[in-house]
C-alpha cells in the first residue's frame, strides 16, 4: 500500500480499519482526522517491529466516518471486540484475577465463590478483589463457607430468605470495611481454633490472611482512603511499555499485576489501547494513573499520597523493565525463529494462522476440547476456544478429537485457521483431515516421544519431520504444545469444578489428600455420586461419609 492510495481519506473523525490480503481485519484505530491519522504510518518514520511487520501486510484500508470522537471511540471499541485484530495491542500475558463473589441466591442461599474478569451486575450481589496469585485465595473460600454455610459439619438448609440476608449484609460489611476490621474477623477465628487444639482449622485461617495480604509487608500497604481505587503505572523505553495495575479495597493494596506490551505507532494511542483491553468504557472503579483516559473514571494527580500511590506504581515497573523486556525479546526471537523454519518444513505453507487443538477428561468423565491460536507466531488469548463433549460409544481422544473439530468448524467457520496442529498421531490426523480438507485448512500432527516431550511433526500421508531439539522450532513447537495441554487440564478441571468435583472438594473434612484417596478408589466422580453409604465407608470416615450423601442428595 502506498501514500497516494489514502489521497481520498476524508479529513474528518471516524474509524479506519487495515486489511490484509485475504480482506480480514489487522488493525483498528480511531482518529479525530482520519487523512492525517492513515498517512502517518506511510510516511517512513521509524516503527517498532510490530508496526513495521503489520504496514507489510496492508493490502487495503477501509474507513467509517463518524459525527465526532466519542462516536469513533465506541465504533473502534466494538469493532476491535467482534473482529479481534492481530496488530491492535492485546493483553500478552492469560492472567486473569479472581474477585470473590457472594450472592444472595433465589433458593434461600448464599452463594460463594470465584469469578474472573468481567464482572456482570447482578441483584443481590457483590464482589471483593482482586486477589494476588499464588496466595491460597481457596483457603478464604472454604473458611467463608465453613462458617456461613455449615452448621456442625453439616450444610445449613430449611432457613428462610431473612436469615440468609442477614448472613449476606454481614458478609458484605467484612468486605466493605476496613482491612483492621476484616483482619481480626479472621484472626478471632483462628485464635479460637488455636485454643481448641483444631490446629489443622487454625492454619486454614493462617493462610487466608495470606490472601489478603495481612503477613506480606510489601503487599500489605495502607492508605488513608476508603473507596475502591485501582492505579495504573505506565513506564515507557525503548519500544515496550511495561504497566503495573495496584488494586487497594477499603484501604489495603490487595494485589498487584504487572504487564509488559510492545509500542505501537505512537505513546498514546499504545496506552489507550491497553487501558480499553482491561476496562469497559465508564467503568466505575476510580483509576489513577500517570496517563488520563476519558471513557473511564481516571484521575492524574498532582499532590499528595494519591500521587505518591502512583508515583509507587512506576517504580514498580521501572525495576521490572530490564527482566520483563529480555525475557519478551528471548522468546520473540524464539516464535519468529520458530515460525520461519516451520514454514520451510512444511514446505512453505502458510503458517500465519495457527490453530492448535488437545482434550482432556478424566476415566471419560466431562470430557472438553480445546483450540489455542497463535497467529503470526504469537498467542491470540482472545481466540482460545473450549467445546464441552459427550462421552460417545468409542470413549477415545480419536472421538473426542472429532467432536472438538466438529464444533471448531461451527463456532469458527468464519475465522478459520491456515493451519491446524493436531496434538497427537496419525489416527488423529486421520479423523480430522477430511473435516478440514473442504474448507481449505491444511492439517498436521504433533507427536510426543515415550516420555511425554514434544518429539516430531507428522502429515496425513504419514510424512515424518523430526524437530531438532537444540532448534527454536522445537522450542516453539513445544511451548505451543505444553500451552494447548495446560489449556485443556485447566478448562476440564473448571467443567468438574462446575459439577461433582466442586461439590466434593467443597465438604468439610475433605481436603486434596481426601479428595484423591475417594477418587483413586471410586475411579470416576460419578462413581462417587451413585455410591451407598457402606460403599463409602471403606475409604472414608462415617462422619465424611455422611457428608458426601447429604451433599451429593442435595
Amino acid at each position: 500500500m502506498e501514500l497516494k492510495d489514502l489521497d481520498n481519506t476524508p479529513k474528518k473523525p471516524g474509524v479506519y480499519i487495515w486489511k490484509n490480503e485475504y480482506g480480514l481485519p489487522i488493525y483498528i484505530g480511531k482518529a479525530k482526522n482520519l487523512y492525517n491519522r492513515t498517512r502517518q504510518y506511510l510516511k517512513g518514520q521509524e516503527h517498532s517491529y510490530k508496526i513495521g511487520k503489520m504496514i507489510s501486510n496492508v493490502v487495503k484500508m477501509d474507513y467509517i466516518v463518524t459525527n465526532n470522537d466519542k462516536e469513533a471511540l465506541i465504533l473502534e471499541r466494538n469493532l476491535i471486540e467482534k473482529n479481534k485484530p492481530i496488530y491492535n495491542i492485546l493483553l500478552t500475558d492469560d492472567k486473569r484475577y479472581p474477585y470473590l463473589k457472594i450472592k444472595l441466591s433465589k433458593s434461600n442461599n448464599l452463594e460463594i465463590k470465584f469469578q474472573f474478569r468481567k464482572i456482570k451486575k447482578e441483584k443481590n450481589t457483590f464482589f471483593f478483589g482482586p486477589f494476588p496469585t499464588g496466595y491460597g485465595a481457596k483457603n478464604l473460600r472454604n473458611i467463608l463457607e465453613r462458617i456461613y454455610l455449615f452448621e456442625k459439619g453439616m450444610p445449613i438448609k430449611n432457613k428462610n430468605y431473612q436469615y440468609w440476608l442477614e448472613k449476606f449484609n454481614e458478609l458484605k460489611k467484612i468486605f466493605t470495611s476496613r482491612k483492621s476490621f476484616f483482619t481480626k474477623f479472621i484472626i478471632d477465628k483462628m485464635n479460637i481454633a488455636s485454643e481448641k487444639y483444631n490446629y489443622e482449622l487454625a492454619n486454614e485461617y493462617k493462610n487466608a490472611l495470606y490472601s489478603i495480604g495481612y503477613y506480606d509487608n510489601n503487599q500489605a500497604i495502607e492508605v488513608n482512603i476508603e473507596e475502591d481505587v485501582d492505579v495504573l503505572g505506565f513506564y515507557i523505553k525503548d519500544e515496550f511499555i511495561l504497566l503495573t495495575i495496584m488494586f487497594y479495597r477499603s484501604g489495603m493494596m490487595l494485589s498487584k499485576y504487572d504487564y509488559i506490551f510492545e509500542m505501537g505507532n505512537d505513546v498514546e494511542t499504545s496506552i489507550d489501547e491497553i487501558v480499553h483491553g482491561l476496562y469497559k468504557i465508564e467503568e466505575k472503579t476510580k483509576i489513577y494513573s500517570n496517563y488520563k483516559f476519558e471513557f473511564i473514571n481516571s484521575f492524574v494527580p498532582k499532590i499528595g499520597f494519591k500521587k505518591k500511590m502512583v508515583e509507587l506504581a512506576i517504580k514498580n515497573s521501572s525495576q521490572e523493565f530490564d527482566k520483563k523486556t529480555l525475557s519478551y525479546k528471548q522468546k520473540r526471537a524464539i516464535n519468529i525463529d520458530g515460525l520461519k523454519d516451520l514454514q520451510k518444513m512444511l514446505y512453505g505453507i502458510d503458517v500465519s494462522d495457527i490453530a492448535m487443538m488437545d482434550n482432556s477428561n478424566t476415566s471419560n468423565t466431562n470430557p472438553v476440547s480445546v483450540v489455542i491460536r497463535y497467529q503470526n507466531g504469537f498467542k491470540n488469548f482472545n481466540k482460545y476456544r473450549k467445546y464441552n463433549l459427550e462421552v460417545g460409544s468409542r470413549k477415545s481422544d480419536v472421538d473426542y478429537m472429532r467432536q472438538g473439530v466438529i464444533k471448531f468448524l461451527r463456532s469458527e467457520k468464519k475465522d478459520l485457521p491456515s493451519l491446524f496442529i493436531v496434538d497427537g498421531g496419525i489416527q488423529q490426523i486421520n479423523e480430522v483431515y477430511e473435516m478440514l480438507l473442504n474448507v481449505n485448512v491444511k492439517v498436521v500432527g504433533l507427536v510426543k516421544d515415550k516420555n511425554h516431550n514434544t518429539d516430531r511433526l507428522i502429515s496425513y500421508t504419514g510424512e515424518d519431520f523430526k524437530l531438532d531439539k537444540k532448534s527454536n522450532l522445537y522450542k516453539f513447537m513445544s511451548q505451543m504444545q505444553i500451552e494447548v495441554d495446560n489449556y485443556a487440564k485447566r478448562k476440564h478441571r473448571s467443567r468438574n469444578l462446575s459439577s461433582i468435583e466442586g461439590s466434593l472438594s467443597s465438604i468439610e473434612g475433605i481436603g486434596p489428600k481426601l479428595e484423591s484417596k475417594i477418587l483413586n478408589h471410586f475411579k470416576n466422580y460419578q462413581a462417587i455420586w451413585n455410591a451407598n453409604l457402606e460403599e463409602l465407608l471403606k475409604v472414608t470416615s462415617k462422619s465424611i461419609a455422611k457428608r458426601i450423601m447429604e451433599k451429593f442428595k442435595k
